[in-house]
């Protein structure tokens, strides 16, 4: 199986204000998020589910360059 990069995202959009220290860490900016993902497409990576993971882990063939995005 090839190499997959996971990105794993808690909130998308702007912390309250004022942020109270940690939670900042929690939020990424919507245009940040957007800047993320056009990154790794322009160098040819391809978005795959959780689904197509569990498959490729079982031997399912997966692209060379993959990303998987995930919310918690």
């Amino acid at each position: 199986m090839s190499k997959v990069v996971i990105l794993s995202y808690h909130k998308i959009g702007e912390p309250p204000a004022p942020p109270k220290g940690w939670e900042s860490w929690y939020y990424v900016s919507a245009a940040r998020f957007e800047e993320q993902l056009l990154w790794l497409r322009g160098r040819g990576y391809a978005f795959i589910s959780r689904d197509e993971l569990y498959a490729g882990l079982d031997g399912a063939r997966l692209p060379e360059r993959t990303a998987l995005v995930t919310f918690d």
